[in-house]
């Protein structure tokens, strides 16, 4: 059974789902009416050694249309926000690239790239950032709408905050990433933690429709626990549609000695904050397509590298901490996930 992204245009069913990566021109093979779906690319994380946020989604622009045969339509990808390694003082993310469809009898429509994650300074568990921002859309009749934020960071309690990157909007405004507060437990997405010297806070990457996964470590008994939820309204046909592994090799605070991240998280679900304790190198999981990065923090020595979550398609990417250590400047922020053009075939003509 074909897979629909955004639900189905006019009751009618979906016969065929053509996608584009890469900027191109293309005509249908015959007349079709369709729904096109342009994304533009998702921001890159911010980094920094205290406080950092993940990247904004790109913009969503929809239509439904007769797309004609004998047409030639130019497709153009925007890139993802450029992943950026750690420097001394911070550096914010990348900015996302704008993603158009265009052709003879339909409105160019344009996604627009997310905004790139920010960084702060403070030393003293009082920075506040806001996230990446989404990017905007036009051209679209059917709708155009706003990517997901990147997580804001503010509150006190937390020396060292981090968050995720913002989810694709396919038939409403993106979902924001989670934002830390301090040092309050986040009972969604994140987590605070105080071990070894390191008080800290993070959140996971954006779910698309609010759905997200959720790794909590529960402060009083210190166990863990993986959840995926999915609130009424959340995309039911979102799931099963990845194959990403999370190897655990520890059930205490995100500690990362010995373990692995491999693959991609189920289509539209956001990647979790890590911490990595010890020196170690990382690879973060990437989120599903359309959702966000997670972060990661470490506090490993400059002999090892780590790198944040990298977004779905049009996904913004999770920031990167490098939890106050000058020389531990390997550590690299989340690139955003790539912008697309989807092409839901409805009808043939």
């Amino acid at each position: 059974m074909p897979y629909t992204f955004g639900g189905s245009g006019g009751g009618k069913s979906v016969l065929q789902t053509i996608s584009f990566i890469n900027s191109t021109t293309w005509s249908p093979a015959q007349d079709m009416n369709a729904k096109i779906y342009v994304i533009g690319g998702g921001g890159s994380g911010g980094y920094a050694n205290y406080n950092a946020t993940g990247g904004g989604a790109g913009g969503c622009a929809v239509t439904i249309a007769d797309l004609d045969a004998s047409t030639t339509y130019t497709i153009t990808i925007g890139a993802p926000g450029a992943a950026l390694q750690g420097q001394s003082t911070g550096v914010n993310g990348n900015d996302g690239g704008a993603s158009s469809f265009s052709g003879t009898g339909i409105s160019t429509m344009t996604g627009n790239g997310g905004g790139g994650g920010q960084y702060d300074t403070t030393a003293n568990g009082t920075g506040t950032e806001v996230g990446g921002t989404g990017g905007s859309a036009t051209g679209g009749t059917y709708g155009n709408f706003t990517g997901g934020a990147g997580g804001a960071i503010s509150g006190t309690g937390a020396y060292y905050k981090a968050t995720g990157g913002g989810a694709v909007g396919l038939w409403a405004t993106g979902t924001a990433a989670p934002g830390v507060v301090g040092n309050t437990n986040n009972p969604n997405a994140g987590f605070y933690l105080s071990t070894s010297g390191y008080a800290m806070a993070a959140a996971s990457g954006a779910s698309v429709g609010g759905t997200y996964l959720n790794f909590l470590v529960d402060s009083a008994d210190s166990t863990y626990s993986d959840i995926i939820r999915q609130p009424a309204g959340g995309l039911i046909s979102l799931s099963s549609m990845g194959g990403g592994t999370h190897l655990e090799t520890t059930n205490y605070g995100f500690s990362y000695n010995n373990d692995s991240s491999q693959g991609a998280l189920p289509m539209g679900v956001g990647a979790p904050p890590i911490y990595i304790a010890g020196n170690t190198s990382m690879t973060h999981i990437q989120a599903g397509a359309f959702a966000g990065g997670g972060p990661l923090l470490s506090s490993s020595s400059s002999a090892n590298w780590g790198l944040a979550g990298v977004g779905g398609l049009g996904g913004g990417g999770g920031a990167s901490l490098g939890m106050a250590s000058t020389s531990d400047m390997w550590n690299v922020g989340g690139q955003g996930g790539g912008g697309c053009v989807l092409i839901e075939v409805l009808e043939y003509k």
